[in-house]
């Protein structure tokens, strides 16, 4: 007697598919949940790694202040080593429009290797902020003039309510560098308000980079 095999019926075939497609969606749900996770995390790591390059090259300019009067360009007197708030949007001239001056400051460590370039190793720094951004603004020369050349560098993107503090005798101030403050504070306050992360605070110690 032959035996007669048996295949499957359609509707087990349907429902063999239907499984197959739910099992194919959740595993397709899954690799794209890993995948956004993962690119979730580096976005987060890629900005934790920008604002810690930003805190890194504030720490070391906060780091190699020297106590050194100088000339800004655009005046014809010497200014205290270290100015900040009023102080310093007195004493330093603006390049661009919107800009508003925080502090300014002289700084060493500037490598000059055999003194291959017509200058020293001071610079003088400052910190100001335009539609949004903090930047650093370098010159190479501590006693400028109008056309003395300048490098501007983005710290910070996008950020508001920037505000700058001053530790001193009698806590932390607002302005610094007027009167008998004429020399550098020993510690800075960096406020301000990150598009990414919120409300941010470091604070700086000042440090002899003579």
């Amino acid at each position: 007697m032959r035996r007669v095999e048996r295949g499957f019926t359609l509707v087990e075939v349907l429902i063999a598919l239907g499984v197959f497609a739910i099992l194919s969606a959740v595993s397709v749900g899954i690799i794209r949940l890993a995948t956004n996770a993962q690119e979730q995390a580096e976005d987060v790591a890629g900005s934790i790694a920008r604002i810690e390059r930003a805190r890194s090259i504030i720490r070391m300019d906060m780091l190699q202040i020297v106590d050194r009067r100088y000339r800004p360009a655009g005046t014809n007197g010497q200014v205290a080593a270290f100015t900040g708030g009023a102080p310093a949007k007195q004493a330093i001239l603006t390049r661009e429009d919107e800009e508003e001056i925080l502090l300014a400051f002289v700084r060493n460590g500037w490598a000059n290797p055999d003194y291959r370039q017509p200058r020293a190793s001071l610079q003088q720094v400052t910190y100001l902020v335009r539609d949004g951004a903090l930047i650093r603004r370098v010159q190479p020369f501590i006693d400028a003039v109008e056309d003395t050349p300048y490098r501007d560098q983005l710290l910070f993107d996008g950020v508001t309510g920037v505000q700058i503090g001053f530790y001193g005798p009698s806590g932390w101030v607002e302005d610094w560098g007027a009167g008998s403050q004429s020399t550098p504070p020993p510690a800075i306050r960096l406020s301000f308000t990150d598009p990414e992360f919120g409300a941010l605070t470091q604070d700086f110690l000042v440090g002899g980079g003579r």
